[in-house]
Parts: structure tokens; C-alpha cells; sequence
């Protein structure tokens, strides 16, 4: 039998795969992975643990017409199939390639083999010929789906509970951070570069946002620079990014759609800054709110939105963001929390997020804005559909840990809002793995294909038909490493 599945422009199936035998427990504390060297200079993923249990991966391999289908254009192995296992002989794990992560991982197709080799934490081969280690037992699992790592295209990692590990126990393995202190930047820099176990989340981030003295950014008790009237934007775009932004963020919003007014960029500051920035190979976040915010961000060439506007779009504006390749950041999430929505709360109450919030999370999800407003939520909603519909890219984004999110939970109820507002379940899929990445120029990860961190998240169920089933974790990996939850 095959199952169809969706990929990015490429027509796939699945198939489903015979159960075997051999098992090791992938929860155990003390299970590692390293790297094995063979004849042809790969490796095996292999394990030393105590105890027994299964591990289980899948992939998705050819496409309907028989040809291989693994192409950097892969986006999620989504399927019902069975998983392999390869166990190892600890005598031979021990000091090598540094105690990374290696493994073979091996699908049994009805009449035909197909195989994924994870090689020092990177997915090096997926396809049918790729044969696995001489004399290494595989098991072919139970039915699970294997993801990409998830990545959360708009989060706030100066604030909250150990936030990129928080994030990386509900399968968030790459952060996008729309503003934070610059001290943190080098550290983010040097654990992305690297690729070694680690605990917590990847993150890029814009560091110092671009706002205006007293504008929004200022209150959060950061002391920060700010862009004033005639100063140089070109000057003040090069310090953000020699501090190591990853990319520029700017803002446009005086409030006014909350009844409020602070001070705000001009249109002609909006354009000087994605200016600097397109010229010196920067990417371009803007924070809007409302459509006149939004106009002026097109207007001047922003790469995306950081958020969805919370004023309804009229088909000319959304016509133009499709045409310019604007892409926004949904962050339904946190807008539910301001129109006090119940969304937040059922997340906190499903047994599959509740067992792994650490203490302060589910106050985190349970906090509500003060003055609710609905309306807002509502004209969010209904704008996704529309920019999605119009083939307006969308990501998806949390904007954690304001009130009613919290890091790598929030984006699993993400995921549901963006199905709720129109997409289909492996479009909000690909809104949460290959799309983000490609909007930020990530190159080596949102997708399961050769080249590609072996950043990996098995889950029950079939996302592609019922989103919410991103919620059954049965394992993470980061960097091919086992995440304990």
C-alpha cells in the first residue's frame, strides 16, 4: 500500500513498513550516540544504554512515478510507516569522532529498501540504494511520523524559563528571536555554528530592534539605541548587525490601533533602513499592526511581517505583499492571548503539553492581556486565510512568552490556529519548518535531505491530516543527539 503525501512541488508516497525486532531505550539518561567509522568512511548511528526500548524513524522516499524524490525541495517525511532501529556495541562507541552522532536509519519498503544515514549529527544519504552497516541489527518500528525540527519564527528569548531548552523539549529545535540583549548574540552564534549535543534551541536573532526614540522596544527596561529624526540609518543598520543581528527588525506602530500614541518611524526612515540593510545582505522583519503600518513596510521592500496585521487587509494591499514576496509571521498565538480567547488554556490543559510544561509555563499560557479584545483575534484570523489564499507566504510564530504563550509549547497551538484560519495541515507544516528557514537564509535545516542537521521529531499520528498530532512526541533529536524531555 502507499499513502500520498505532499512535500514542496513534489509528488510523493509513503509506504508502510513490516515491524521487526531488536529494541534499546532511546529515554534512558544514560543512552548516547557517537560516531562509528566503517569501511566506506560513514557511520552508524549506534547506542550504549541500559535498558530496552524502541526507537523509531521514518522518511519518505519516491515519488509516484518511481523516481528518487529527495531533493533539497523536501520538506517534511510525513507518513504511516514503520521505523528501523540500529543498536550498537558500546566497546566500539567509546572516543570516537568526538562523541557525535551517527546512525544509519533503515526503511523496509514491501519489496524495496530504503535508508536515511545520519553521519556526525547531518543527514549525509536518503534513498533506496543507501545500504546500511554490515552486521548491525535494524528494527523496522511501529507506525510513526518524523518531522524536521520545528522552528519558531517569532520568539523572545531574554525573557521566560530557560527558554531555547524549554523550546527544544517540544520539538523546537531552531528559534527565530525578534529582539533580545546583545550580550546573548555571540553565544547564539557559536552553538549554531556548531554542531555538537547541546540543550538548548538554534537561534537567529535581530538583536536590537529598529525603532524610534520612545517608540515600541523602549519599555521593556532594555537600554537600547534608538533611530532619531535625520539620523543615519545606514550607520545605525551596520552597528546592529556588526553587534551580530542576524537580521534587521524594525518598527512601525504607534499604538494607535490599541488607542494609544507613541512615537514611530517615518516612511522614509522605514525605507532608508531596508535600504541598509538589502545592501549590506540583510533580511528585513517589520512589526506592524495596522494596515497603514503594514502599506509602509511594503511600500519600503520589508522582507516579512513579524506579525499579522490586526486591521483588515484590502485585497490591494495583500495583491501587493504577493507580488513584492512579503511573507508574514502569523503569531496567532499571541493575539488569542489579547482577544482572551480559550486557546492558550485548552493548550495548557492537553495532557500531551501539560507533562512536560516546567513550573511557570502554564501560568505562561494561562495569563490573559488586560483588556480584551476580541475583534483583533478575529480580524488576525481572517487575514491569514486571505494572505494564504492570495499565495502570501506564511510562517509560523509564537511570539513567546507574552501573555497566553510560552516557548515550544505555544507553537504546537500555533500550528492549530493557522489550520483554523485557513491553511491545510502540511501547509502549516511547511509555515513551521521549510518556509521559515528559507526566509531567514537557513540553509541546513527545515527539511529531512542530505546535507541537512539531523535535527529530527518523531511524532504518533499524521500531522498532514490532523495538525494537532505534532503534540504526540515519541522523540527529538537536535544535532542527531537524543533530547530528553
Amino acid at each position: 500500500r502507499t499513502y500520498p503525501v505532499w512535500t514542496d512541488n513534489l509528488c510523493l508516497s509513503i509506504f508502510a513498513l513490516d515491524l521487526g525486532g531488536n529494541h534499546f531505550d532511546l529515554y534512558d539518561r544514560y543512552t548516547y550516540f557517537d560516531a562509528i567509522p566503517h569501511a566506506h568512511g560513514t557511520g552508524a548511528w549506534r547506542t550504549k544504554t541500559t535498558s530496552p526500548q524502541i526507537m523509531r524513524v521514518v522518511d519518505q522516499l519516491t515519488s509516484a512515478s518511481g523516481r528518487a524524490c529527495v531533493r533539497a525541495t523536501l520538506v517534511v517525511v510525513a507518513a504511516v510507516v514503520f521505523l528501523p532501529v540500529v543498536t550498537w556495541a558500546p566497546e566500539r562507541a567509546r572516543g570516537l569522532a568526538g562523541g557525535r552522532a551517527a546512525a544509519l536509519i533503515r526503511l523496509k519498503e514491501w519489496e524495496e529498501a530504503a535508508s536515511v544515514l545520519v553521519d556526525l549529527g547531518v543527514i549525509t544519504a536518503v534513498g533506496r540504494d543507501v545500504a546500511a552497516p554490515g552486521g548491525w541489527p535494524v528494527l523496522d518500528g511501529g507506525a510513526r511520523m518524523l518531522l524536521p525540527g520545528l522552528i519558531d519564527a517569532h520568539t523572545h528569548t531574554a525573557s521566560g524559563l530557560h527558554p531555547a531548552g524549554t523550546a527544544l523539549r517540544f520539538g523546537v529545535t531552531t528559534m527565530i528571536d525578534m529582539f533580545t540583549e546583545v550580550r546573548l548574540l555571540a553565544r547564539f552564534q557559536q552553538q549554531r555554528a556548531a554542531n555538537e549535543r547541546v540543550t538548548d534551541a538554534d537561534v537567529w536573532s535581530a538583536g536590537t530592534l529598529v525603532t524610534a526614540p520612545g517608540g515600541h522596544g523602549t519599555q521593556y527596561g532594555l537600554n537600547i539605541p534608538t533611530l532619531a529624526p535625520g539620523a543615519d540609518a545606514a550607520a545605525f543598520v551596520q552597528a546592529r548587525l556588526d553587534e551580530g543581528s542576524a537580521f534587521i527588525k524594525i518598527v512601525i506602530d504607534d499604538l494607535e490601533v490599541f488607542g494609544q500614541s507613541i512615537p514611530t518611524l517615518t516612511a522614509d526612515q522605514v525605507a532608508a533602513v531596508v535600504t541598509a540593510a538589502h545592501e549590506r545582505g540583510a533580511r528585513t522583519a517589520a512589526h506592524v499592526s495596522s494596515a497603514h503600518d503594514t502599506a509602509i513596510a511594503v511600500a519600503a521592500g520589508a522582507d516579512l511581517l513579524a506579525h499579522a496585521p490586526i486591521e483588515r487587509l484590502d485585497e490591494p494591499l495583500v495583491a501587493s505583499m504577493r507580488e513584492q514576496g512579503v511573507a508574514v509571521v502569523a503569531t496567532l498565538s499571541v493575539i488569542a492571548g489579547l482577544g482572551c480567547t480559550d486557546d492558550a488554556t485548552d493548550l495548557a490543559d492537553d495532557p500531551r503539553i501539560s507533562r512536560y510544561l516546567e513550573l511557570g509555563q502554564g501560568a505562561g499560557l494561562t495569563r490573559r492581556s488586560p483588556g480584551c479584545n476580541l475583534p483583533i483575534f478575529e480580524a488576525a484570523m481572517a487575514n491569514v486565510g486571505d494572505l494564504h489564499r492570495a499565495g502570501v507566504q506564511v510562517l509560523a510564530g509564537t511570539d513567546a512568552p507574552n501573555p497566553g504563550t510560552t516557548h515550544g509549547a505555544s507553537l504546537h497551538g500555533e500550528l492549530d490556529l493557522l489550520v483554523r484560519a485557513g491553511l491545510g495541515p502540511a501547509d502549516a507544516l511547511v509555515a513551521a519548518t521549510s518556509a521559515p528557514a528559507d526566509r531567514f537564509g537557513i540553509t541546513d535545516r527545515g527539511r529531512i535531505a542530505p546535507g541537512y542537521r539531523a535535527d529530527l521529531v518523531l511524532v504518533e499520528g499524521d500531522p498532514t491530516t490532523t495538525v494537532t498530532d505534532t503534540r504526540n512526541i515519541v522523540a527529538i533529536w537536535k544535532n542527531g543527539y537524543p533530547v530528553t524531555r
